[in-house]
């Protein structure tokens, strides 16, 4: 009887799941997300954020800047804890401590910067070979990654998109410092 109960149960909830409009879900490329008043508050906040991180280069050392970057893994997985109730599993910890060595390690052992005195100075840095390799390297790997990658695997894999990310993001730290 009772395991009658769990499955008519189970049934209903499943019913409940699958009677939901397939239109309106999100894996299915429905919109109903942009309803939610806290999705455009975390989109505004992150594009705040992320235009201060943008005009940081400018008043402190690129290495700086990225390591406290890269510190948000941090804030986020504390934040979804507090505010989404998420468990913090031993890897999610191990994680966020191997971060903080990370960040620790390389800001004591970062090379210091060279001051740049003039736009021709910038000029010549960008007119290297090595840069002018790298940036072709940057841009050719973005397109190939939107116009062949994306189209097969976007749907089912997100490191494509965090290759894209990664890539233009890597040439747009190059360019601002």
């Amino acid at each position: 009887m009772v395991m009658v109960l769990k499955q008519q149960k189970f049934s209903i909830k499943l019913e409940e799941v699958t009677d939901y409009p397939k239109l309106y879900l999100t894996g299915n490329g429905g919109y109903s997300y942009l309803y939610e008043p806290l999705w455009w508050v975390g989109m505004i906040t992150m594009i705040v954020g992320e235009i201060a991180n943008f005009a940081a280069y400018a008043f402190a050392p690129a290495i700086l800047v990225t390591l406290l970057g890269a510190l948000t893994i941090i804030i986020s997985a504390a934040l979804a804890q507090i505010i989404l109730r998420e468990r913090l599993h031993i890897f999610r910890i191990l994680g966020c401590i191997l971060c903080v060595v990370g960040c620790t390690t390389i800001v004591l052992h970062a090379p210091q910067e060279r001051e740049i005195e003039s736009l021709s100075e910038v000029w010549d840095l960008a007119m290297e070979p090595s840069f002018l390799f790298y940036a072709a390297f940057v841009i050719i790997a973005t397109f190939i990654l939107i116009f062949h990658f994306i189209p097969l695997y976007g749907q089912t894999h997100i490191m494509v998109y965090i290759g894209v990310c990664s890539l233009v993001g890597s040439i747009t730290v190059c360019l601002i410092m």
